[in-house]
């Protein structure tokens, strides 16, 4: 009996303690201001357990700085607003986060702007992708102009092996003077043919002619777009979460008051972001939680390692089909020398760029995609001849 009441005593004692550790218990009410434009505010984890200087994950500024840099993310800057020795109330926060009186220079809240940016923003990936498209079509016809030189070489040499033969010599010395040039015509005509050659260019100039004209547009009808993104998204603005998140309510410095009431004292972070570089649009993570991939840096785009993407498959087998005859590899290594004398800067980066290709994949950007970029290694990665070269 003894026992049962020292356990219930115990017990007693841990729930008055725990009740004591936790004697508020807040939610993510807005204020006024944040409500009446449909913004919410992001609870920290240890809002509700302990005052900042209790918890040494809110202990200090850094540790303070670094739940704001969280809740941020990389593309937006932070605003921390408190410190464990002093804080404030939503109120006095959107003085700054949203410019609530009007005085603040710092940023200004505008969710129309920010959507516009991002719709502006599309008109240089628009002009990008059709850049890259032109780009691989022109890095094309290269190699489809060294296949058609590869094709009169062999058809050249096909008239002089049969004009030399002494079928045709015989031939000719039995026709009359005025015969001979409609037999040498019939001849080239039977070995050269009638502008047959030239038609294996033709998908290839269809393309780039259609590719230049895609660009032209994308050029003309972008340029309102950019002028727009380039002239209006410069200003800082109130960065905002998927689900219009605005305000990180990181600890109570002193009171046990919520943050949306008067005389409440907490710490808080909000954030200004750049949508020109980027910013406008965090991930509003919580203390503790795991950054969310950046899906501007995902969507990123080098306009020619995407031209290198689109063509490599058609770039590839033409260098094999070049490769395939002694006059198709001579031609192709006349062309990789020739690139190399006129971009030997560039050309002597490609060392360089597996290192670099190797850092970038931590980040998960593709290793090959950004070697190719890097050290055009899509000209000579089926080539023997490109180390004796020092192109790889």
């Amino acid at each position: 009996m003894t026992c049962d009441v020292f356990n219930l005593l115990r017990v007693i004692l841990f729930c008055c303690s725990y009740a004591g550790a936790v004697p508020w218990n807040c939610s993510s009410t807005s204020s006024m201001d944040a409500s009446s434009k449909l913004l919410e505010t992001v609870l920290g984890p240890q809002v509700n357990r302990a005052l900042c200087g209790q918890s040494p994950t809110t202990s200090n500024v850094d540790s303070l700085l670094a739940s704001c840099k969280a809740f941020c993310g990389r593309k937006s800057f932070p605003l921390l607003i408190g410190s464990p020795a002093w804080g404030f109330s939503q109120e006095q926060m959107d003085q700054i986060c949203l410019n609530a009186t009007g005085e603040s220079h710092i940023i200004h809240y505008n969710r129309s702007l920010a959507m516009h940016c991002i719709n502006w923003a599309q008109g240089m990936r628009h002009i990008e992708t059709h850049a890259a498209s032109f780009i691989a079509s022109v890095e094309n016809i290269k190699l489809a102009i060294l296949q058609f030189r590869v094709q009169i070489l062999t058809k050249s040499n096909e008239l002089i092996t049969s004009l030399s033969s002494h079928q045709s010599q015989t031939v000719m010395q039995q026709l009359h003077h005025s015969d001979r040039i409609p037999y040498l015509k019939k001849m080239i005509k039977g070995i050269v043919g009638d502008g047959g050659l030239k038609e294996s260019l033709m998908p290839s100039l269809r393309q780039l002619r259609h590719q230049a004209a895609e660009l032209s547009g994308a050029l003309k009808g972008q340029v309102p777009q950019i002028n727009s993104f380039l002239t209006q998204c410069s200003r800082p603005i109130l960065a905002m979460g998927p689900s219009n998140e605005y305000l990180l309510d990181i600890c109570s410095q002193a009171t046990d008051n919520c943050i949306e009431e008067a005389h409440a004292a907490h710490v808080g972070c909000c954030c200004g972001g750049i949508p020109l570089a980027g910013g406008g649009f965090i991930p509003a993570n919580k203390p503790g939680q795991q950054l969310e991939v950046d899906q501007a840096l995902l969507n990123s785009m080098d306009v020619c390692a995407e031209a290198e993407a689109v063509a490599e498959s058609e770039l590839v087998s033409r260098m094999s089909s070049l490769q395939s005859t002694p006059q198709g590899e001579s031609l192709l290594m006349q062309h990789l020398s020739s690139l190399r004398a006129s971009y030997p800067d560039f050309y002597s980066r490609c060392k360089i760029g597996r290192k670099l290709a190797k850092t970038v994949n931590k980040h998960k950007v593709s290793m090959r995609r950004m070697w190719l970029a890097t050290c055009k290694v899509i000209h000579c990665r089926a080539l023997p001849k490109c180390q004796a070269l020092g192109l790889v």
